[in-house]
């Protein structure tokens, strides 16, 4: 086996990357065999993680408006091996074979640490089609505390008490996550982004707590930049992170495509669920 292998997941190869919002992405990477990992080791990773090898270059195969989720494996050598996951709900599987390869190697290929990193989307509007109908801009009213709390900004928090998962097995298991979003009342959204209810199920929401402030996961969500004009006149522009309860490709999309018919939105990046710790969580 060459010291690196093409890998790809494609739709002509009926193994098609699938984001987290249910659409097919064609993905091709480089994966370089580690000094010491037998070729029949190699193999059963690319079986493990769904991969087809490609013998010849592909060029302008991959889809560039994203970066594809991933795990990191961290060796006790030192190495650091990145394993796309086709799928968000085969975190765990994938974690939990190929760490098993790599464990069976053993000495310096021993795992220490698994990290999930998300799927990250720069442009959510274009890639997500947020907008089928162009919305006309009109700015907002900063996000500014109200007169007399003294701070320069506040923040709604709480924990999502239904927030979905993809770090499980299954995929999908309701687990308590904090939440803190920028707002413009105490102990509330801000008065100009209803939209954000129905993305973090709001009625389900737990206020006023966090869990203390150490937590391996970071939410899927999107950051949203809008346009401000205050009550002199003076514009500007903020960002508000939003995160996304469910793991469902429509409601994602739905709380999406809600937050980019606000007209002061200007543009929106979407970020997949990110994990620090997944080795805790195998079997």
């Amino acid at each position: 086996m060459p010291e690196t292998v093409r890998l790809s997941f494609t739709s002509g190869n009926n193994n098609p990357y699938t984001t987290d919002v249910g659409s097919p992405k064609q993905v091709v990477i480089n994966l370089h065999q580690p000094e010491g990992v037998p070729d029949a080791q190699m193999t059963n990773i690319i079986t493990a993680v769904g991969a087809t090898v490609e013998p010849d270059p592909v060029p302008c195969l991959n889809d560039d408006d994203f970066n594809y989720r991933y795990l990191k494996f961290i060796r006790r050598g030192g190495g650091t091996t990145k394993i796309p996951v086709r799928t968000s709900n085969q975190v765990i599987a994938v974690a939990t074979a190929v760490r098993a390869i790599f464990d069976g190697i053993g000495g310096a290929h021993t795992v220490v640490c698994i990290e999930l990193v998300g799927e990250h989307f720069p442009n959510a509007i274009d890639s997500f089609q947020l907008r089928p109908a162009p919305v006309t801009f009109a700015r907002i009213a900063p996000l500014n505390p109200p007169a007399g709390e003294g701070k320069s900004s506040i923040y709604w928090t709480g924990v999502m008490s239904t927030y979905q998962t993809d770090a499980s097995d299954p995929a999908g298991a309701v687990v308590n996550a904090p939440m803190r979003i920028l707002t413009n009342q105490v102990g509330n959204r801000a008065t100009t982004f209803a939209e954000i209810d129905d993305c973090v199920d709001a009625p389900n929401v737990i206020e006023g707590v966090s869990c203390g402030t150490g937590n391996n996961r970071r939410t899927r969500r999107y950051k949203v930049d809008f346009g401000t004009i205050d009550g002199g006149g003076n514009e500007g522009t903020q960002s508000i992170s939003v995160p996304v309860s469910s793991t469902d490709p429509a409601d994602i999309l739905d709380c999406g495509a809600n937050l980019a018919q606000n007209q002061a939105v200007i543009c929106m990046c979407y970020e997949g669920e990110s994990y620090s710790k997944v080795i805790d969580l195998l079997p």
